[in-house]
């Protein structure tokens, strides 16, 4: 695992500063950066963790492209990491989680993400991280299990301090939560004592069976007061730096204390603001037309239907281009792999495979309720999941005693190997001729539902 992420920051790192910014969403984050540097409160409709990210960087190699980016490259490294210490947390198998880790090493849209002055894997990192801690303390017992459970409630706080829709890896914990205390009552109702509907429920998931041994104390702090403090708190650099600048040039009160009441309407009032902005958002079409051309629907994305150009630059017989487009057959195969599951987990659950599922519903169905312009990035806190459960499937092929599977696992392995070396031109923006980089836009116009690579 030192050799994969040694391999991932070399990926991320590899000519970081090459590109001058602004790209794509460079225009506003770091720009919200250096403003909290400079003492300017800018206002997004996104929480301040992620800016304050970015920052550090800035902080460390001033404000050049290797400052905006470095942070959200060091960021980027350690998610093939958490993915593989998330699937060991899980099922004690250092193998599937050396699997785990190299599929989403070549996984293309965490790669592009995280060689920009973006949030995204700041949101992804900090969700599968709380996932790490959340079953490490249902393993341990005493104060351990506080502790352990302590740092997933910080760690789902921090996500939901980057983006709100780090609310996902929440939700995939509860609805966790939600399956074994259910399974419990129905096997009750069955006419099992206590005892032996725990017993049943720990040998059909695993460590989730014992979500039911929690003290009601352990939900409310752990789970609960430690993810909205460490969500207030980080607001409080922000509505400080509100409180010191004048109203003329914020619109915000002017005064050189910050009182509780005073933090508390500011807060109250940044998020009437913020939901306006989310609320207000352009729809995807106005008058007929989209108002991004990379606009796309929630249910395309597990289909890969329609990458976001990041970056042009045309060198006459040459071009530049970079686009947030995942790895094609690892994205396809691993759909697959979490439909399978879902429809295994029908007849028959386990709680990796169900909490799998569960959690890449949870990431991924909310966004049917956003009116607003949605992007394939969206998907990334879904995407994790489904690459885990195609690593599943995968380490039992490549190790199955019978030659057919091990045949089908080994060319599948190549074959997701071999399109990331072959879309790695796109991914850190290596110059192609444009008869390359079409045959890289494998769908090229809207003619089939949502796939236009263009």
């Amino acid at each position: 695992m030192v050799a994969v992420w040694a391999i991932a920051l070399g990926m991320r790192l590899w000519r970081l500063g090459a590109l001058e910014p602004p790209v794509f969403d460079e225009v506003y984050f770091p720009v919200f950066a250096q403003n909290y540097l400079d003492g300017i409160v800018p206002f997004d409709v996104h929480p301040p963790l992620g800016k304050y990210e970015i920052a550090l960087g800035i902080l460390a190699f001033g404000p050049t492209p290797l400052g905006m980016r470095i942070s959200t490259a060091l960021a980027g490294s350690l998610i093939p990491v958490a993915a593989a210490g998330l699937v060991y947390q899980l099922t004690d198998r250092a193998r599937l989680a050396r699997v785990a880790g190299c599929l989403m090493l070549v996984e293309g849209l965490c790669l592009v993400e995280s060689r920009f002055g973006l949030m995204n894997v700041w949101l992804v990192l900090f969700g599968l991280t709380a996932q790490i801690y959340a079953i490490a303390g249902l393993r341990a017992r005493g104060w351990k299990r506080t502790g352990l459970l302590a740092g997933c409630g910080a760690l789902l706080g921090a996500s939901v301090s980057v983006k709100w829709s780090g609310l996902g890896y929440a939700l995939g914990l509860g609805g966790m939560g939600i399956v074994a205390v259910g399974t419990h009552l129905v096997l009750q109702q069955w006419g099992l004592s206590g005892r032996e509907a725990s017993q049943v429920l720990k040998q059909r998931l695993g460590v989730w069976g014992r979500v039911r041994s929690l003290h009601w104390w352990q939900y409310v702090f752990c789970l609960g007061v430690i993810p909205l403090s460490v969500y207030v708190i980080q607001w409080l650099p922000h509505i400080w730096l509100l409180a010191k600048a004048p109203p003329d040039s914020t619109g915000a009160f002017s005064t050189n204390t910050l009182s509780i009441s005073t933090f508390a309407q500011q807060l109250a009032d940044i998020h009437s603001q913020m939901l306006g902005g989310h609320a207000n958002a352009t729809p995807p079409t106005a008058g007929g037309d989209p108002v991004h051309p990379y606009c796309s629907t929630w249910w395309s994305w597990p289909f890969l239907g329609r990458p976001i150009a990041y970056f042009f630059q045309d060198d006459g017989n040459l071009w530049r281009a970079i686009y947030a487009l995942g790895n094609p057959v690892l994205w396809w195969s691993s759909t697959v792999a979490i439909a399978s599951l879902w429809v295994s987990n029908v007849r028959t659950s386990n709680g990796v495979s169900l909490y799998l599922v569960i959690s890449y519903i949870a990431n991924w169905l909310p966004w049917a309720l956003v009116g607003r312009c949605i992007f394939l990035y969206h998907y990334m806190g879904s995407l994790v999941f489904s690459v885990l459960a195609l690593a599943l499937i995968l380490e039992r092929w490549l190790y199955h005693p019978r030659h057919l599977h091990r045949w089908l696992g080994w060319n599948l392995a190549i074959a997701i190997l071999g399109c990331a070396i072959f879309f790695a031109p796109l991914w850190l923006g290596l110059p192609l001729s444009p008869d390359a980089l079409y045959r890289r836009l494998w769908f090229q116009g809207r003619w089939l539902l949502e796939f236009n690579w263009i």
